[in-house]
This record gives C-alpha cells, sequence and structure tokens, in this order.
C-alpha cells in the first residue's frame, strides 16, 4: 500500500487471499537474496528472504500456497533434488487462466479458528487499529486489547507489559532483529 497498490485480505472455507492491486513480482524476488524492495528503508524486508522463508515454514505445516502473479501462476512445493537426493523447495511456474495486474497469494487449509487469531494479532487485516493517536514514529494504540503490542507497519512484533500502550511504528523508524520478532528495547524506550 505504501507504493500505491491497494491491498485487500479475503477469508473464505479455509483459503486465505491476500491481494495486491495493480503490482506483480519479478522472477528474480524467488531466488533468496533477490528483492523488489532494494534500498526501501521505508518497508519491511531488508533481508531479501521473507517471502521464501514464509513458503517454506507454511509448506512444512501442511498449508497449500499458490501465487497468482499477472498472467502466471507460481506454486511452490517441496521436491526431492536428484542432485542432493534431500528435499528442497521448488516453485513451479503455469500460464494463469486470466491476464490481471494483480499479485494473488493464496494459502489453503487456514482453519477458522487460526484466521480469528491472526485477526487478533494483526489489526492491518482489517484495519481495526480502533482509537489512535498519530505521530511522528507511527501510530500510538489507545484500545486496551493492544497494551504493550509493538507492530511495525502492522505486523505484530512483540508485547513487553511496561508499556501502557500500543504502537505501530513505521518502518523507517524502528531496526527489527533478523528474525522480525523484537525491536530493540533501549531503541523501543527512546520512542
Amino acid at each position: 500500500e505504501k507504493c500505491g497498490h491497494p491491498k485487500s485480505i479475503y477469508y473464505d472455507g479455509g483459503t486465505l487471499e491476500i491481494r495486491s492491486a495493480g503490482v506483480t513480482l519479478e522472477a528474480e524476488s524467488l531466488v533468496l537474496g533477490g528483492t523488489s524492495k532494494e534500498g526501501r528503508r521505508d518497508l519491511i524486508g531488508g533481508f531479501h528472504e521473507g517471502m521464501k522463508l514464509a513458503f517454506v515454514v507454511l509448506l512444512r505445516e501442511g498449508y497449500t500456497i499458490e501465487i497468482e502473479n499477472g498472467g502466471v501462476l507460481w506454486k511452490p512445493s517441496f521436491e526431492v533434488s536428484s542432485t542432493y537426493g534431500v528435499r528442497v523447495l521448488t516453485i513451479e511456474e503455469e500460464d494463469g487462466e486470466e491476464q490481471n495486474e494483480d499479485l494473488v497469494f493464496r494459502i489453503g487449509g487456514i482453519a477458522e479458528s487460526l484466521y480469528e487469531e491472526l485477526r487478533g494479532n494483526f489489526p492491518c487485516i482489517e484495519e481495526d487499529y480502533g482509537e489512535v493517536v498519530e505521530c511522528e514514529y507511527g501510530q500510538i494504540l489507545l484500545e486496551k486489547s493492544f497494551r504493550g503490542k509493538m507492530f511495525v507497519e502492522g505486523l505484530y512484533i512483540q508485547k513487553d507489559e511496561h508499556f501502557e500502550f500500543g504502537y505501530n511504528f513505521k518502518a523507517d523508524v524502528v531496526e527489527l532483529d533478523r528474525d522480525r520478532k523484537a525491536i530493540n528495547y533501549h531503541e523501543l524506550k527512546t520512542l
């Protein structure tokens, strides 16, 4: 959305669909280290591996994935490498059923209870942060349900009961650890 491509998130019958309108990815973004975010400090994803690691985790957990990317369909899966004799992440590319200019991630096998849990941890799904105060570094979340929760661009990072409010920081004002699970405590107190 920061780049002018509206998102929508839709859940139905066990499938979670995340759509970015008017954007597609280059095939190089499927290679570890490849990205479409080069040089953008205002976007999460500075290590160029998140999408690929998400594929690995989702597949290991038994979910299905397909990515509609313009006129092609990408289907991540594990296949046994004839060279190495182990299962490796592969991404098959097929012609899509229709030509469009959207990027659509579909994750199958999502139970309704998991979707409800995701909605609770990621208010960006429905853009429901409740009452907020806009500030230079992002948003202060005043709703009690967000007390001590830290988000970066809507992505849940951590919880710390020492904070009276929740916070949704802009990506360019905090530095996350490599796994995007923590913000430096000193930096957090300063902000």
